[in-house]
């Protein structure tokens, strides 16, 4: 294994450090070992929908690795979207409560663009 590729504990240990060093790690409950796993599965399963398929390895022995760009980008564009999300309602959560209101979540919609030539 070249030191690009990572197996299993090592990827997890990457992520864990990456979600500590982003202050991410409270609002990111899931089991790393566990996504990581369900990647690997023939079939389909949530955590593959939600954070995308993670390409791996296999060497002549059996052991899997990943890439730490692959890695790397597992964080960047699907890990760090859902916690900044998770943080701003926790952060909307403490907001409320700090001013004495129940706090209700609401998703984010996107609002069709209205043009000068529909308001006629």
């Amino acid at each position: 294994m070249t030191n690009s590729q990572l197996p299993p504990p090592q990827a997890v240990r990457y992520i864990n450090t990456w979600l500590s060093r982003n202050n991410y790690s409270g609002v990111f409950p899931n089991d790393l070992a566990l996504l990581l796993a369900e990647n690997r599965r023939i079939t389909r399963s949530p955590n593959v929908i939600k954070y995308g398929r993670i390409p791996f390895s296999k060497d002549s022995k059996g052991r899997i690795s990943y890439r730490l760009e692959d890695i790397r980008d597992l964080c960047n564009n699907a890990i760090k979207p859902i916690c900044e999300e998770r943080l701003a309602i926790q952060l909307a959560k403490a907001d409320a409560v700090a001013a004495g209101r129940n706090y209700y979540f609401k998703p984010a919609t996107v609002e069709p663009e209205v043009t000068d030539e529909q308001l006629v």
